[in-house]
């Protein structure tokens, strides 16, 4: 007999994405059932909809959940937490052939909710058949938590197929950068909130960092306790250093006064939890005191975003009860990468100068500080010089094509003089 047997409840039929239908089946209880080997079978549902199973874990258990269908079918399994119904994790084909396999580490008891339904993948529709679900679970010994705290740095080494786990207290709103580097292994983290990483992932990355590094860089939600997990992407074993640093940045957004030159920033990053990042942009109106000074002022609104370490992109538009409506944007109309954009300010109102909206982003989703400038030219004057900055770029560009055509001209003539 195996002393940690775990119970398995059938509980009713259910689709992968609608839930649980009105008209639910009896549910079959296995808690009864004498199983030592914790191997149950059953068939799939029709039309593709999932079956439904729970199962409870034990604390510090790793657990491996293999589902195998016997008559070639292509099984999908999906597992939640049964008390928050959060997804814990998905698979298709991670087992052998088509089985699913998901293996997870435990540290509290829980519940889990398994659905298993046959994938269906083009014309064919579901083969249907009987498959096996395969629970194993061993002792699991989590890691010593060590501390850390932001600002500070530690040095460590791997075992194989083992992690290292930090325990650190920040603020709501602090934005950190987490680091992990090595030389011979491929490191990865993970940053969970409260103790214990059975806690909500917030961020999560593999490769961020230079090379095959890991890097997060995440504001963080509320105060309190974080749980930062580090391994590596395939198990292996080595020496790694991890860090973790805060970053002052610029709110962006807000309100542009003419002729100030407001920072801003996107250096900084809110990970989405698969490691990519990225600010979508920020997002500016006039101030009050520029408003006043515009309307029925005529002539153009100049508006430009510049910067040293990214592709800028400034968009124009207004605050509509359905959100943002765009009305005019522009990538390179600057200086190199900046961005500027011209508004023609005839017959405007202060009303629309007030719904005006502008958006700084980047053009290719790259980080780094910008400013934003808006100015009036009240006489054409400004714009006048802008052109004739632009008419005297345009010349050097001119010349240097010259230039590059008569040098492939010569080059030319004397491939032609040593072919004679």
């Amino acid at each position: 007999m195996i002393a940690n047997r775990l119970p398995l409840a059938l509980l009713a039929a259910a689709t992968m994405l609608a839930g649980v239908p009105a008209a639910a089946q009896d549910a079959r209880n296995l808690d009864r059932s004498d199983n030592d080997l914790r191997a149950y079978s059953d068939t799939f549902a029709a039309g593709g909809e999932a079956k439904s199973f729970t199962f409870t874990v034990p604390a510090n258990q790793q657990v491996v959940i293999q589902v195998i269908p016997r008559e070639g079918g292509d099984s999908l399994a999906s597992l939640y937490d049964a008390d928050s119904g959060e997804l814990v994790a998905q698979d298709d084909d991670g087992g052998f052939d088509l089985d699913s396999r998901i293996e997870l580490k435990t540290e509290r008891r829980r519940r889990f909710r398994l659905e298993v339904s046959e994938y269906q993948d083009g014309e064919d529709g579901p083969m249907g058949g009987t498959f096996d679900i395969l629970l194993r679970t061993t002792a699991y010994v989590p890691p010593r938590v060590e501390p850390i705290a932001i600002g500070g740095a530690q040095k460590g080494m791997l075992q194989r197929d083992q992690g290292a786990v930090y325990r650190f207290t920040g603020r709501a709103g602090q934005l950190v950068s987490i680091r992990m580097t090595a030389d011979d292994i491929d490191p990865r983290l993970a940053l969970f909130a409260g103790e214990g990483t059975d806690g909500e992932e917030i961020a999560a990355n593999d490769d961020a960092g230079d090379g095959l590094n890991s890097l997060i860089r995440v504001k963080l939600p509320a105060d309190g306790v974080y749980t930062l997990r580090a391994d590596t992407f395939d198990g292996a074993a080595g020496a790694y250093a991890l860090s973790i640093e805060e970053i002052a940045y610029i709110e962006n957004g807000g309100t542009l006064a003419l002729g100030t030159e407001t920072p801003g920033d996107f250096s900084f990053v809110t990970t989405d939890g698969e490691g990519g990042y990225g600010t979508a942009y920020a997002e500016y109106s006039l101030s009050e005191e520029a408003v006043a000074m515009l309307g029925g002022a005529g002539g153009s609104l100049v508006v430009d975003m510049m910067s040293d370490d990214m592709d800028s992109t400034l968009q124009a538009g207004f605050a509509t009860p359905l959100g943002f409506a765009s009305a005019l944007d522009d990538d390179d109309g600057g200086e190199g990468l900046d961005a500027r954009l011209v508004l023609p300010l005839e017959g405007v109102d202060a009303a629309w100068l007030r719904s005006l909206r502008l958006r700084a982003l980047s053009a290719v989703g790259d980080g780094g500080p910008f400013t934003m400038l808006v100015r009036h030219d009240a006489d054409g004057s400004l714009m006048a010089a802008l052109q004739d900055e632009a008419e005297a770029m345009a010349d050097l560009m001119e010349d240097a094509a010259d230039e590059v055509e008569a040098e492939a001209e010569a080059v030319e003539a004397a491939a032609e003089a040593m072919a004679e």
